[in-house]
Order: C-alpha cells, then structure tokens, then sequence
C-alpha cells in the first residue's frame, strides 16, 4: 500500500507492505518551510507513530 502526501507539512510518500510474515512500511517524505527546523524530532515521532500503529494492527489481527 503507497499512501502519497501531496500537501500539508510534508510531501512524499509512506509505503506498507507484507515481507516474510512481517509488515513492513517505509517513509519517504520531506518538511515543507518551517517544519524543516524539527526534522530530528518528527524523524523520531514518525517511527514512533508507525511502530504504534503497526502494533495495533498485529494485536487486532
């Protein structure tokens, strides 16, 4: 699944995807103006976000 961000503060896209029994994602995105000053925490919020939420997909499944 490819999820495009085309507005907003930041553009790219997040990518989840099944590998070996695992799921799997990948960000690919970039802050737009004043939101590149917190680049190191929304690195970290980002991973944080989809590590929860890739959690609560395998606890409903």
């Amino acid at each position: 699944m490819t999820i495009l961000y085309e507005k907003g503060a930041f553009k790219g896209e997040q990518k989840v995807w099944l590998e070996k029994g695992r799921i799997c994602a990948s960000w690919d995105v970039e802050l737009q103006s004043v939101f590149k000053l917190f680049s190191s925490w929304s690195e970290a919020h980002f991973k944080k976000g989809t590590h929860n939420a890739l959690m609560r997909l395998c606890e409903d499944s």
